[in-house]
């Protein structure tokens, strides 16, 4: 990688335009950036700026926008800190040279690792929580609806989303945007026995499948290929017919060369629809460039927004012409993780077709690096219904954890109160 050409965000380049702070588009940005909701499937209906602007005035003087505030303050103070680490970087030929070497060992190490032959398979059910609650109550089926309430909305179905309704929203701005949205208290009893259900179908294609959640699950497909003399969309297909024939529900599957990029291309045709992406290294280079960095599983609003104000990348692609500063910028496991993304989807070397954890995205780092569980719901103060509920949770993820084949080292326990404010708690045991 020969004088490599350096890329600056247009926010250094026109920083004119950037202090026109009172400019008629200066409030829908702000609430662009405070609130990054316009992203599930079945938004794309949605008028974005009216969606924002809805989002932004209801939100006002509210404990939440207070919270989404501080947060984007401290991003916008990472996003300080990466520009000014860029510019000592660009004045320092020798790092930069560095940089530049290690740049092209991970590009060249990321195509070198790309399993050739390797089939896998990512199933996701679509807009889970809300479909089982449409099953059991058919009359819902056709309405905006929201499994939730007031205070957060756990998944928002198609028909509410065309509103910009969507997961992770609190019901209080769900409803500004759809007033006829209909509120569905969840059962997450009933969601696991049917995410069980999908599991035990699942596991005819791949007996060490990953379950990511309740709603998704990944496996490696290239031994039943092998075996039973199918193609991989064949797999999908059948899959995904056996799901609705034993729950009545829909799924959308990704197939591809390895989990990553299965996890993307199911997430291309959704809803009730399969992707097969390229098998070979160039055409999957190729296939992932032309995705927003955002596409990438374990890449939040923190790292895309970071990506974008420091270094102006907004495309997969982007990456790689970028790679050198990545390697100066960010952390040795987000330069893996990135770097093979973009040459491939081979990712950090795990093969992980799930995202990072919250926390991670948070630092604005990526790569899966815990497993968590986290519940919604309404205000509690007494201490044996928090110690109850705590106990539930522990119990799940336990679960959730044996599914996923995975262990930790770490306990950590995070608490949000009722002004969004979050506490957490770790502690660390003898022996993983």
């Amino acid at each position: 990688m020969k004088n490599p050409p350096v890329h600056v965000s247009s926010h250094q380049e026109n920083t004119s335009a950037n202090n026109e702070k009172n400019s008629p588009d200066a409030e829908d940005n702000a609430a662009r950036d405070l609130f990054v909701f316009a992203a599930d499937k079945g938004m794309q209906q949605c008028d974005r700026k009216q969606v924002d602007k809805v989002i932004f005035e209801s939100s006002k003087g509210s404990a939440y926008f207070k919270n989404q505030q501080d947060k984007d303050s401290a991003v916008n103070s990472r996003c300080t800190e990466i520009k000014d680490k860029l510019a000592k970087l660009l004045s320092d030929q020798q790092m930069l040279a560095s940089c530049t070497r290690r740049a092209d060992m991970l590009v060249s190490q990321a195509r070198q690792r790309f399993a050739v032959g390797k089939v896998c398979m990512h199933v996701d059910l679509d807009q889970f929580y809300a479909a089982v609650e449409i099953r059991e109550n058919p009359s819902l089926a056709g309405k905006p609806i929201a499994v939730g309430g007031m205070a957060m909305i756990s998944t928002a179905n198609y028909e509410a989303r065309k509103f910009g309704v969507r997961s992770a929203m609190p019901g209080f701005i769900a409803i500004k945007l759809c007033p006829q949205l209909i509120f569905v208290n969840s059962s997450f009893t009933k969601y696991r026995e049917v995410s069980g259900q999908v599991k035990q179908i699942l596991l005819n294609y791949d007996p060490n499948l990953s379950m990511g959640s309740l709603d998704e699950a990944s496996m490696d497909i290239t031994q039943y290929i092998r075996n039973h003399g199918v193609s991989a969309r064949d797999v999908a297909e059948e899959a995904r017919r056996r799901i609705v024939e034993a729950t009545s529900l829909t799924a959308s599957a990704g197939v591809g060369p390895n989990k990553m990029l299965a996890k993307i291309a199911s997430d291309m045709n959704k809803p009730n629809g399969c992707t097969v992406v390229p098998m070979t290294q160039p055409e999957c280079e190729a296939f992932v460039g032309k995705l927003a960095v955002r596409k990438i599983p374990g890449v939040g609003r923190v790292m895309e927004k970071m990506l974008r104000e420091g270094l102006g990348v907004t495309t997969v692609s982007d990456i790689l012409s970028n790679a050198h500063l990545i390697c100066g910028l960010w952390s040795e496991v987000s330069q893996l993780h990135l770097i093979g993304a973009a040459a491939g989807g081979a990712g950090s070397g795990r093969q992980s077709g799930f995202s990072a954890d919250k926390n991670a995205d948070e630092s604005g780092d990526v790569g899966r690096k815990s497993i968590g569980i986290e519940r919604t719901f309404g205000t509690l103060s007494n201490s044996s219904q928090l110690i109850a509920k705590l106990q539930e949770l522990c119990e799940r993820l336990s679960e959730d954890a044996e599914n996923a084949s995975v262990g930790g080292h770490t306990v950590t326990l995070k608490i949000k109160d009722v002004n969004f404010k979050v506490k957490q708690k770790s502690f660390s045991l003898p022996h993983a």
